[in-house]
């Protein structure tokens, strides 16, 4: 849950003891997790028909609600299988992909390769850091960046996208309106890092959502105006961007509008829109 960085959880006993069986804050390392899984899990021992009260406890940078499964050890390893070859399954393809876009870069010289490769980079560690994969491989004894690197992640997403949105469709040459307004998004991005990074994160991440939806909606409109006269051109840039759409409206939906889609369905479509966009 990366916007929940202070958890804690405890079981009070029917004799009244109360168990600490989870308790973290943004100063904890990976390592200081009870179970060291990218996702946060407690562990809970019950003897036969034993009834505790389960007391969750947690501060929220994004949407306030709270998704939680008790299961038994073996159904979790079941699910936590399931999880890790779900992930390496889509990281496996973006990393295969980017390093195809790279290669035709060094090939073919045109700057396109290099904007899908930063653009297509950038939503990929969005996704690992989303899954908590990030914090568990490539950060993990930097909670205090943790804390903020759905702002860095997502920020890439938008400017990069930006950037992609310009040299694909050639904005600058051929529609120099779409171009200013998405040079646009790439500065208010920076900005709204620069004025709330220090002084109110929770808002800046509020916001970024927010904005990221605006900024996606008009990418795939930039590309419905250049469809309108050379449709071939860019036919899988629209229908590509149309998909992200939907991906960046259930994300809305989750922490903005606190609509109970599922952490993994508001993952599970960005990756189907991302997979389906690169090839």
């Amino acid at each position: 849950e990366n916007f929940k960085q202070e958890f804690s959880v405890f079981a009070l006993r029917a004799t009244g003891a109360v168990e600490t069986l989870y308790d973290i804050d943004r100063d904890s390392t990976f390592d200081d997790r009870a179970v060291r899984y990218p996702e946060m899990v407690a562990p809970l021992r019950l003897a036969a028909g034993e009834r505790v009260t389960i007391v969750v406890r947690f501060r929220s940078e994004g949407a306030s609600y709270l998704a939680f499964a008790v299961e038994t050890l073996e159904s979790f390893a079941s699910f936590a299988t399931q999880q890790i070859a779900k992930g390496d399954i889509f990281y496996g393809m973006m990393i295969l992909l980017s390093t195809v876009a790279l290669m035709s870069l060094a090939l073919f010289r045109n700057r396109v390769f290099a904007a899908y490769a930063a653009y297509s980079s950038a939503a990929l560690l969005y996704i690992v850091h989303g899954d908590g994969v990030a914090f568990q491989v490539l950060w993990p004894n930097w909670p205090g960046f943790n804390s903020m690197a759905s702002v860095v992640t997502g920020s890439a997403v938008i400017i990069f996208g930006a950037v992609y949105a310009r040299v694909f469709l050639e904005t600058k040459r051929l529609h120099p309106v779409l171009d200013r307004v998405l040079f646009a998004i790439i500065v208010i991005t920076l900005m709204l890092d620069a004025v709330l990074w220090f002084t109110n994160p929770q808002l800046l991440k509020k916001l970024l959502v927010v904005f990221s939806m605006l900024a996606i909606v008009t990418f795939a409109i930039s590309g419905i105006i250049a469809a309108m006269t050379r449709f071939r051109e860019v036919r899988f840039y629209v229908v590509a961007w149309l998909g992200l759409v939907v991906s960046a409206a259930i994300m809305n939906a989750r922490h903005v509008l606190v609509v109970e889609f599922s952490q993994d369905m508001q993952y599970d479509s960005i990756r189907a829109a991302l997979v389906f966009d690169a090839v």
